[in-house]
């Protein structure tokens, strides 16, 4: 071999090895990628923090705040004939609590604090379905439906709800009740029930308000000498007299029901 021929073979060497030692190092150049590995599909961030949720919020939106406890209905037809408006009642005296038409199923009857708002105590724990009115003493309350324990009231400035089981509450207009011995405003009532008025006869002093209910099933006019006509409609109509406007005197008075059966006595002193 010449030597021409042996330098061309070190040469050919000398290349392949210069290029194997350059592929060597160019691939030990390449460097890892910073940080954990990503996971297909993720959203970027850090992979160990929980996701939150992708559901945006609706600006201005406030959370839906839970409803309240329904109001207690008004029983439709029932009202109170007696306390009325501009009562005032002695403590330790028997009063009259009338309502119009029986509730023909069972209740209870209480009495509200107008200053608070809250119940004073039960007058009545349990009315019955036929009952239209109470005699209260105007002193004491249960403090709840067993009646066993009572408490004194305060004077002060009172409602009353009767409350009729499946129907609802009937309130009273406010009325006070002041100590005893003092001064009273007290309305009277006459009902008109199975043809005939109950009291027959009543004595009231002068500008005592006198309301008028009926319990028949048809409407009443009640009338009389010196005496307005007023008329009160069927099934807890009522009509209200005032006796400001009357001179003390006797009157009498008759209503639509049987004539011979119905006369009655109103005595203004």
């Amino acid at each position: 071999m010449t030597l021409n021929g042996k330098f061309f073979i070190i040469a050919v060497f000398a290349v392949i090895l210069a290029v194997g030692a350059w592929l060597v190092l160019d691939r030990s150049s390449v460097s890892a990628p910073e940080g954990p590995a990503q996971i297909p599909g993720a959203p970027s961030g850090d992979p160990k923090m929980p996701l939150a949720s992708t559901t945006p919020a609706t600006p201005g939106q406030n959370p839906v705040a839970a409803p309240g406890p329904s109001p207690t209905p008004t029983a439709v037809g029932y009202l109170f004939a007696v306390p009325a408006a501009g009562d005032t009642w002695a403590m330790n005296g028997k009063h009259l609590i009338a309502w119009n038409r029986e509730g023909n199923v069972p209740g209870g009857l209480y009495l509200v604090d107008e200053a608070t708002g809250k119940m004073a105590g039960w007058i009545v724990p349990f009315t019955a379905a036929s009952q239209t009115s109470v005699a209260w003493d105007t002193r004491d309350v249960a403090i709840d439906r067993t009646g066993g324990t009572r408490k004194n009231l305060s004077a002060g400035t009172y409602s009353l709800r009767l409350m009729l089981t499946g129907k609802g509450e009937v309130q009273s207009v406010p009325f006070r009740i002041v100590s005893e011995g003092s001064t009273e405003a007290v309305t009277q009532m006459v009902r008109m029930r199975d043809t005939k008025l109950s009291p027959t006869a009543l004595t009231v002093l002068h500008g005592t308000k006198i309301v008028f209910v009926n319990n028949e099933t048809k409407q009443q006019t009640i009338t009389g000498d010196g005496l307005p006509t007023l008329k009160a409609s069927a099934n807890g109509g009522t009509a209200t007299l005032d006796t400001s406007g009357l001179l003390p005197k006797v009157y009498f008075y008759l209503t639509d029901l049987y004539t011979y059966q119905s006369q009655g006595t109103l005595t203004v002193q």
